[in-house]
């Protein structure tokens, strides 16, 4: 949480939308969310998870 500076505005999003959204110009600031700490938590889950 630290890293991310979660609860305090952390400029790190996560896009909700393909990338191609971008290249047909439907993108909008809409499709982005900023990370909290649920999100956060599964990332760390998922690197946990699938650290060799």
């Amino acid at each position: 949480m630290d890293f991310f500076d979660v609860p305090n505005d952390t400029y790190t999003y996560n896009l909700t939308r393909v990338k191609e959204a971008f290249e047909i110009g439907t993108m909008s600031l809409d499709d982005f969310v900023e990370l909290d700490e649920s999100n956060i938590d599964e990332l760390v889950d998922y690197i946990i998870a699938n650290y060799n």
